[in-house]
């Protein structure tokens, strides 16, 4: 998914069911995991890339074909994107938890727009913000609270907290959570996204 410390780690479970049937990938999206951490800008047409770039290259080691594809969270809006501009790369999405179904849809806005908020990017970009509200975000205890969210009670996967606390140690780890945080990962067409899609989804 994407959050303060999103990484594969979160498809674990999943990677180790299926592994023992068929071929299976979990990706680390751009800013993320143990991907490449710059200093830029991060929105969906990079994420969409990326998924479409990673496609290509398992689609090239099984002589060209479509796959089976799982995105979780805000990240089902890349993979959405990338299926319906590459069509014939997929066979079928299962998107876990997608966003764009919240409060505010249906997003209709122009095509590749985002739901940016440019001075909120600003300010997290400034002293003395820049450190302090990530390390709020990535704190043990913030980490805590919203694993127990998501997994419905404090009993939660502890090897998937101290990844997360090493993941937001790394340098350049705060810039692609501020993206995220100040909207610019968000899509305000991704209603036309979804209603595009012509595979079978599982949701």
């Amino acid at each position: 998914s994407v959050n303060a410390a999103g990484s594969a780690y979160e498809v674990r479970p999943l990677f180790d069911r299926y592994r023992a049937q068929r071929a299976v990938y979990a990706l680390d999206l751009p800013g993320f995991g143990t991907s490449a951490r710059d200093d830029r800008r991060y929105t969906a047409r990079l994420m969409t890339d990326a998924v479409q770039l990673a496609t290509q290259a398992i689609r090239a080691r099984h002589e060209g074909a479509r796959i089976d594809a799982l995105a979780l969270s805000l990240s089902s809006e890349f993979l959405a994107r990338a299926a319906s501009e590459q069509p014939g790369s997929y066979r079928s999405l299962a998107l876990i938890s997608p966003t764009g179904f919240n409060r505010g849809a249906p997003f209709l806005g122009p095509p590749e727009a985002n739901r940016g908020m440019p001075w909120l990017h600003w300010l997290f970009s400034k002293p003395p913000w820049r450190q302090a509200f990530f390390r709020l975000l990535t704190s043990e205890r913030s980490m805590r609270y919203f694993l127990a969210k998501t997994w419905g009670s404090p009993h939660i996967d502890e090897g998937l907290l101290r990844y997360d606390r090493l993941l937001a140690a790394q340098p350049g780890a705060r810039f692609a959570p501020y993206s995220f945080v100040s909207g610019f990962l968000f899509s305000a067409d991704i209603t036309r996204i979804y209603e595009s899609l012509q595979l079978p989804v599982w949701m």
